[in-house]
């Protein structure tokens, strides 16, 4: 077995057994991601703190030639609901009035995971730009919910020897396609 990436092996994944339903080839990542534990036939799921399937979009998720991005299904523990976009999936919780818990991100973490996460991408394509490959990028995001406005705020960190940088990198990082996606007035409306 392959020792678990740093990332895994600090987030407490929890292993998953493939299996097979109908014809659809239930998925729960690769070789690649195997952490140390799982027996061969398992993988890592972060965030599960029992064992789940995690299966491929089947046929019903596909609407008019278009694949659904996200679908949340809420399990059965209090507050916890499974996140799946295509092979990919996480778990978010919540605690309320003492109940839930923490076995994954709350919902305005993953609002702020996200921004921080395309930011952090964006910011790491300038340096690449130049050629600097495997450049040392951070951003923290932080949500604001007010009476009036939502403000996200946000701290790009760089490794000492990109300062220099720093211009580029912004520039990028203000157009990262989340950040363009969220500055534009929303809408939401049933499928």
């Amino acid at each position: 077995m392959n020792a678990p990436p740093a990332a895994v092996a600090r987030a407490g994944a929890r292993c998953v057994q493939r299996a097979v339903l109908g014809e659809e080839q239930v998925r729960a990542g690769d070789a690649a991601r195997q952490v140390e534990g799982c027996p061969p036939d398992q993988y890592p799921v972060i965030g599960f703190s029992r064992c789940e399937l995690i299966a491929t979009i089947p046929a019903s998720r596909v609407s008019a030639g278009r694949q659904a991005m996200v679908e949340a299904v809420a399990l059965p523990a209090p507050w916890q609901v499974r996140v799946e976009a295509g092979d990919n999936v996480a778990v978010a919780d919540t605690l309320k009035a003492g109940t839930g818990g923490s076995a994954g991100m709350r919902p305005h973490e993953l609002l702020e995971a996200s921004l921080a996460t395309c930011m952090t991408i964006s910011a790491r394509m300038a340096p690449a730009d130049l050629g600097i490959i495997d450049a040392e990028v951070r951003v923290r995001v932080h949500l604001e919910r007010e009476e009036t406005a939502t403000r996200f705020r946000y701290e790009l960190l760089l490794a000492p020897e990109l300062e220099a940088q720093r211009p580029a990198i912004e520039e990028h990082i203000a157009r990262s396609p989340v950040r363009s996606t969220l500055s534009k007035p929303l809408t939401f409306e049933p499928a």
